[in-house]
């Protein structure tokens, strides 16, 4: 961790220097120990500088398809690390020396990762690093609030279990259990610091605005989930503190917001990111890309080297004024595979994403919790109100789409709306809210 403090003074251009050295001994160390990487390699002279847009590009299903060719420990093999998810139990190694972990798979396509001592210590000095970007003392002893998936093989869980070392009391709750229980077992461990989901961090503070939540966090942490400043201003409402927000994935991309809150900073000491576009080609500071090729320097085990990510993400132009040399995401879109397409006014078809949903039904002030569901030729909205909810609320949801789908030129599909007491969370996914669900066949996606 000092040594990764030491990096947030250093300049820009020690920066790109590390990387290109990190990148170097990565690069060479998969050629030696991956036969994948080696027969990818093949051809390329990595005897001088290498350059990230000289390699070829990796994605899920290739690492996946390939894993036992991937991994540079010869005694790692998939069908054991599926024997071991089937039967792991709290923070079991595999083979006495890796972390298995999994990706939420809320994509269809489920990714294995393994961390060995260096790569999870890095991830644990990662966390320490975000801490103090929120100005919390690496030595102050808290009472931590972690909500997350019940699975060893997710990164919330076994990430809340790592903090609970003996200087930290650390409460570990299961996002997908009811909010009564939440709030009671809240009520009685009177957390300092709280880390969940934007989702399940909201609906909470609406439970202390309600009263039935009693609890003064100093500090927030959201991640996992796309935040919008109607969520944030809700938790400033609750508890008179601003939340900060994290970006991570089990792949090892590692994003924070520091005390200044203009974006995330990305821990590129560790990785760099690629933002390009559909077709890979670089996309410049200041533009939404379509997705993100990361690096990840820390993970030799299992290389991922220009792996793509399907996140949408913009970079800001201009640095933080902290100081620190990391570029900043100034905006997360959503991923771009969960663009769909709806039929233009002229019969076109017109990319929608679904975080348009998103974006206007957190702020909509009678709706609590929501789920879209889209079908063939309608969508529906399923709510939770906030409250009394009539046909006047309904009929003003109605208008809202309608302009906006109009705005886009889109042919505004049959629109209902169901109302329900909760909407659950669906644990094989770490208990994120699928906000966004298709139907049987569901509209038509690239």
């Amino acid at each position: 961790w000092c040594e990764m403090k030491a990096r947030e003074g250093w300049s820009r251009e020690q920066l790109i220097e590390y990387q290109g050295m990190q990148l170097a001994r990565l690069v060479r160390h998969a050629c030696a120990k991956s036969p994948f990487y080696r027969e990818l390699y093949k051809g390329i002279d990595l005897g001088g500088p290498i350059r990230l847009q000289d390699l070829p590009i990796v994605t899920k299903k290739s690492i996946m398809e390939n894993f036992d060719r991937v991994v540079t420990d010869p005694k790692v093999n998939l069908a054991s690390l599926y024997t071991h998810i089937d039967n792991i139990k709290e923070d079991q190694l595999y083979a006495g020396e890796y972390r298995v972990l999994t990706t939420a798979g809320t994509s269809g396509f489920k990714g294995v990762f393994l961390y060995d001592d260096f790569t999870w210590s890095t991830l644990l000095a990662a966390v320490m690093r975000v801490g103090s970007f929120m100005g919390i003392s690496p030595l102050r002893p808290l009472r931590i609030t972690a909500i997350g998936g019940s699975s060893p093989v997710h990164l919330s869980f076994r990430r809340a279990e790592a903090m609970d070392f003996g200087l930290h009391k650390v409460q570990r709750l299961v996002v997908t259990s009811p909010v009564e229980q939440l709030v009671a077992d809240m009520n009685s461990f009177q957390p300092h610091y709280i880390h969940a989901y934007p989702s399940i961090a909201t609906l909470l503070a609406e439970e202390q605005l309600e009263g039935r939540l009693r609890i003064e966090p100093e500090f927030l942490l959201t991640g996992a989930e796309l935040v919008t400043e109607a969520m944030r201003d809700t938790i400033r409402r609750a508890w008179g503190i601003t939340p900060f927000e994290s970006y991570s994935s089990t792949e090892g991309m590692l994003a924070a917001e520091c005390d200044r809150h203009r974006g995330l900073h990305i821990f590129e000491d560790l990785l760099t990111a690629e933002v390009v576009d559909a077709e890979y080609r670089p996309v410049p500071d200041g533009a939404p890309g379509s997705k993100i090729l990361l690096t990840n320097f820390v993970q030799y085990r299992e290389p991922l080297i220009r792996y793509e990510i399907s996140d949408m993400i913009t970079i800001d132009p201009e640095p933080c004024g902290c100081g620190r040399p990391f570029r900043l995401i100034k905006t997360i879109f959503g991923r771009h595979d969960d663009v769909f397409y709806l039929e233009g006014l002229s019969g076109e078809p017109v990319p929608f994403h679904p975080m348009n949903f998103h974006f206007f039904l957190t702020t909509f002030p009678g709706i609590k919790q929501y789920r879209v569901i889209l079908g063939d030729d309608d969508i529906t909205i399923v709510i939770v109100p906030r409250g009394e909810w009539g046909g006047a609320d309904e009929e003003e949801l109605r208008q809202i789409f309608i302009k906006k789908f109009a705005e886009m030129k889109i042919k505004p599909p049959a629109l209902r709306v169901r109302r329900v007491d909760s909407i659950k969370r669906d644990d094989r996914f770490m208990g994120k809210l699928v906000v966004i669900e298709k139907g049987q066949k569901g509209p038509a996606s690239k």
